[in-house]
């Protein structure tokens, strides 16, 4: 059977079990077996590091292929779109219809976290380190359900407020939650294609601009712009 029937097949089962990301059969390594080390620091560290892993691994073994298949599309599908020599007219069609088959595993992805938040909060997939959020936030961010970014952006604010995410993370997922919603973005985050090129849309008070990203530890906007089209090259409306 073809990948795109398998998720097709995935997007219109009534039940995910058949289609959500399986857990590890093995066990995870019990963080009491590590031998700790005379340091009395370096033996803290090493207890609370093992402990931490012995907790998040679980999540991990839940939501790794969702993020792995969130980034392996767009590696392979942005730098085709992106070849400064493709043909406009061929750039357009393959962007559109590639794109919506990106979408499909977009939709996939969004049940398949849907299922882990289930089980799992926000706060036990922040708890302790910033790098599994990081991750996985990018999945969110490309999901195409409106309703589930607003959701999450609403949830993870607390986080936000404490120090325990990233603020740039949240200024994508506001921006964009935001646009969704019929309003201007605050960040300028969000672009598309103008006239050729791509430029940010619909931002509420552009003359501090970069003041607001700079509070969100973001560059100013011209210099993220000027990376965003060296990365997605040309562009056709």
């Amino acid at each position: 059977m073809r990948l795109s029937q398998i998720a097709g097949i995935c997007l219109l089962a009534a039940s995910l079990a058949a289609c959500a990301t399986p857990a590890s059969t093995l066990p995870i390594p019990d963080a009491s077996l590590v031998s700790l080390p005379d340091n009395a620091e370096a033996a803290e560290m090493t207890a609370q590091f093992s402990a931490l892993m012995e907790r998040k691994l679980p999540i991990l073994d839940r939501v790794g292929v969702i993020m792995a298949r969130d980034r392996y599309v767009r590696e392979v599908f942005i730098p085709q779109f992106s070849d400064a020599e493709l043909d406009e007219a061929v750039r357009k069609q393959f962007q559109d219809r590639a794109g919506d088959y990106v979408t499909m595993i977009d939709r996939l992805n969004t049940a398949e976290l849907k299922s882990v938040l289930e089980d799992y909060s926000w706060g036990d997939i922040v708890e302790g380190e910033p790098v599994l959020f990081d991750r996985l936030f990018h999945v969110v961010q490309h999901s195409p359900d409106v309703a589930f970014r607003a959701q999450v952006l609403s949830e993870i604010r607390p986080y936000l407020d404490q120090g325990l995410i990233g603020k740039s993370d949240y200024a994508l997922m506001y921006d964009k939650v935001e646009l969704a919603n019929g309003r201007g973005q605050l960040y300028g985050t969000q672009y598309k294609c103008v006239d050729g090129q791509y430029n940010t849309y619909n931002l509420n008070d552009p003359d501090t601009v970069d003041a607001r990203r700079a509070e969100m530890g973001l560059a100013p906007l011209d210099e993220y712009l000027k990376i965003g089209r060296e990365m997605y090259g040309p562009c056709a409306e």
